[in-house]
């Protein structure tokens, strides 16, 4: 990833500055590519996933018979809110939904109809892959050069980067005892 991160800084120095205004450092292909390849499309996906870490915690809270695991979903419903006013805060300017895309809303009706113990298995299954999918957005995010633009777009790509460095080690931790209560489970 580190060779390619450079290659990818080489390139951009290469190209012209109209070239460099919204250029993305993602290389084409990569599983990075398409799902943010900008800052705006980062922002949208990662306030997506405050969203649905809010919504999941919110029905863990009424639904889960783990008392360990409803004190995780209310750490969920206050930590990603938290992240989600931090985040709308480092993409000033940028629109942020607090609507669960398709993804989510799925993964939210199916825990819907479960209670109990099947309900406490599933939704903490859906806390380590949604942390791990996370997790390595953010890190993807704080190791490659993403958009780069003049003035306010780039003291918002730089509020965002900084956002997502802050935000990895909670998301590390989040996933790390996740799997230690879905282990027990």
């Amino acid at each position: 990833m580190l060779a390619i991160s450079a290659c990818d800084r080489d390139d951009y120095a290469a190209l012209s500055d109209q070239e460099k205004i919204g250029a993305n450092q993602t290389p084409a292909g990569s599983e990075a590519a398409g799902a943010y390849a900008n800052t705006k499309d980062f922002v949208q996906k990662a306030a997506g996933a405050n969203a649905a870490e809010v919504q999941l915690g919110e029905l863990a809270t009424q639904r889960a018979e783990s008392p360990e695991v409803k004190q995780f979903a209310q750490m969920m419903v206050t930590d990603h809110t938290k992240a989600q006013q931090e985040l709308m805060t480092a993409a000033s300017g940028a629109s942020i939904s607090n609507e669960l895309d398709r993804k989510h809303r799925q993964i939210y009706d199916r825990l819907s109809s479960l209670q109990g113990k099947a309900f406490d298995r599933e939704y903490m299954k859906a806390m380590v892959q949604g942390h791990k999918d996370v997790a390595a957005m953010l890190e993807r995010r704080t190791t490659t050069t993403h958009d780069r633009g003049a003035g306010a777009a780039d003291e918002q790509n730089a509020s965002v980067n900084e956002w997502a460095e802050k935000t990895l080690p909670s998301v590390k931790a989040h996933l790390e005892q996740a799997q230690k209560i879905s282990a027990k489970l």
